[in-house]
């Protein structure tokens, strides 16, 4: 996915059907433009995100392991497989 590799989605059209332009920052990504203004950063904490989507979500969250490993995937920038 190309987002994924630019850090960005472009709606150049402004399609009211296809998601608006945005860029996305990873995580060492948003703490460097964060210290590099010049204020100070405490911590990073994810707030909202679209893994409520995923199917079976609830399940996997259940068990012990998978829950590990979308926590690593997640830490790690990645979508969980």
């Amino acid at each position: 996915m190309t987002d994924d590799l630019t850090g960005q989605h472009r709606n150049p059209g402004s399609d009211p059907g296809f998601f608006t332009t945005v860029y996305f920052h990873d995580r060492a990504g948003i703490a460097s433009e964060i210290t590099d203004s010049g204020l100070r950063l405490q911590d990073l904490l994810p707030i909202e995100g679209p893994l409520h989507w995923a199917p079976g979500i609830q399940d996997r969250l259940s068990d012990p392991a998978q829950r590990q490993l979308i926590r690593d995937k997640r830490a790690a920038g990645c979508r969980p497989s």
